[in-house]
Parts: structure tokens; C-alpha cells; sequence
């Protein structure tokens, strides 16, 4: 099946997972957590503990069995941070298979070209990436939107996977400067952001 087909299949799932979830009271939505752990430590994130242990592979498909089973049509990957995660693209792929649209977010900070492209083969279909500002604080060094080749790669893979990238950023004491810069830059690249 072509990408394009891959992705009305995926739309259409989604479709139905809405309409089932008015009718039957089922989620059209599911989040998963593979992982709480987290490589960073922003001071108003409580989302990270680098003690626990991952889910495993075989969880993973028992999970997205039963979200199939109950109709789901888009599930989202969280954490922690998800990309710590090994199995992630082989994760994506496998909902891809199944026709269930994927949303990742992660604070970018393993993103590069090559994992961009992994995603982007797997089928990922959104990318939010939590960018805080431009500079690194002492709250918050999730400014990964900004490294050099960033901007490149993610429109790549718009055009070459179709995956959908979105800026999410939050607003916290003394930020105001920096969600200003945000906003300029979101409009300067034509990409989303969530504030």
C-alpha cells in the first residue's frame, strides 16, 4: 500500500473511531507512556523518574491489540521522554500497519536528520516538539527547534513522509520574552504552534 493510501486508511480509521466513540463509548484517543524516563530535568516538568522500567516491545503490541479492539484511531506516544525509548520506531510502524494515526511528543533533543527520517519511514504522522525558547534557563533547556538543520530536516520529511510538525512550548514565570521569539519563529517557518 502506497503512503497516501496508508494515510486515508489511517484518516478513515480515525473516522470511525470518533463516530464509535459518540456510539458505543469507546476512546477514539489513546496516550501511551512507554517510558517515564526522561534526559532532562526542567524544574516545572514532575514527568520523568530514571528509575522505572520501560515498556517492553511485546506490552506494547498487547496494549495496542486492546486499543484496536475498542476502536481507537490515534495513538499518541508521551513520556518521559519517548525517544529514549528504543523500540519507538518499530512501535510507529507497527500502528502505521494497523491504520492508527500516531502523535509523538518529545523536547527534541535526540531529533536529528537520521531519526527524523526513521519516524518519518515508520509513518509518524505528528511531531510535537516542546521548545521552551530560544536559550537554555536555569527552568528549562528544551530549545532544540534551533539547532542548526532542524527546520531542514522536519520540512523534509513534510514533504517526503507527510508527517505534520507542531511547536508546543509552556508558559512559566519570567518566559515571556522567549514565547514572544516562539511565536516570530513559528511564523517565519509556517509551522504550529501550542502554547
Amino acid at each position: 500500500m502506497k503512503r497516501s493510501q496508508k494515510r486515508i486508511a489511517k484518516y478513515e480509521n480515525l473516522a470511525k473511531a470518533y463516530v464509535s466513540s459518540y456510539t458505543h463509548g469507546t476512546p477514539a484517543f489513546v496516550r501511551m507512556l512507554p517510558t517515564d524516563r526522561c534526559n532532562l530535568h526542567c524544574l516545572y516538568c514532575w514527568q520523568h523518574n530514571n528509575t522505572s522500567t520501560d515498556m517492553t516491545m511485546a506490552s506494547f503490541q498487547a496494549h495496542l491489540e486492546k486499543a484496536k479492539e475498542l476502536s481507537v484511531g490515534l495513538l499518541t506516544f508521551l513520556g518521559g521522554e519517548p525517544m529514549i525509548w528504543n523500540p519507538l520506531p518499530d512501535a510507529v510502524a507497527l500502528c502505521t500497519e494497523q491504520h492508527v494515526l500516531t502523535d509523538l511528543t518529545t523536547n527534541g533533543t535526540l531529533l536529528t536528520s537520521d531519526t527524523i527520517e526513521e519516524l518519518g519511514k515508520a509513518g509518524l504522522d505528528y511531531l510535537n516538539i516542546s521548545v521552551d525558547g530560544a536559550s537554555a534557563s536555569s527552568v528549562t533547556s528544551k530549545i532544540s527547534i534551533f539547532q542548526s538543520g532542524m527546520m531542514e530536516a522536519l520540512k523534509e520529511a513534510r514533504r517526503k513522509h507527510g508527517m505534520h510538525t507542531r511547536i508546543n512550548s509552556v508558559i512559566y514565570k519570567n518566559n515571556f520574552d522567549e514565547i514572544w521569539t516562539l511565536i516570530e519563529f513559528a511564523k517565519q517557518h509556517d509551522i504550529q504552534l501550542s502554547l
